[in-house]
């Protein structure tokens, strides 16, 4: 009986793989209103955290500094705190919208 011979071209086994098939492009949407209705809760509650922490502790003072140039109706006093809170929420619903909405367009 004679044995056969393995060539070396049966256990030389190379794998190419495609420079445009290493990330390969993925086609992921996003739907925008659940992304406005997701910001418009997170936005206030950010806004409600930083208040408080700012109200009660001697920190954060320039964030609300900086918060109250930025919202028309922010201020340190309840009913203000709330209207920024509303304020907020429209923020959110526009920017989740905008970024929803662009983001397919680019995508």
């Amino acid at each position: 009986m004679k044995k056969k011979k393995k060539s070396k071209k049966n256990l030389k086994k190379t794998i190419t793989i495609p420079q445009h098939k290493l990330f390969p492009k993925v086609n992921i949407k996003l739907n925008p209103l659940a992304l406005a209705y997701t910001l418009s809760l997170l936005c206030p509650l950010i806004l409600l955290a930083i208040t408080l922490i700012a109200k009660f502790t001697p920190y954060l003072w320039g964030a609300v500094n900086i918060l109250q140039n930025f919202f028309f109706t922010y201020n340190l006093n309840p009913f203000n705190i709330i209207t920024g809170m509303a304020e907020a929420a429209i923020y959110g619903i526009i920017l989740g919208l905008t970024f929803g909405y662009m983001y397919n367009k680019l995508n």
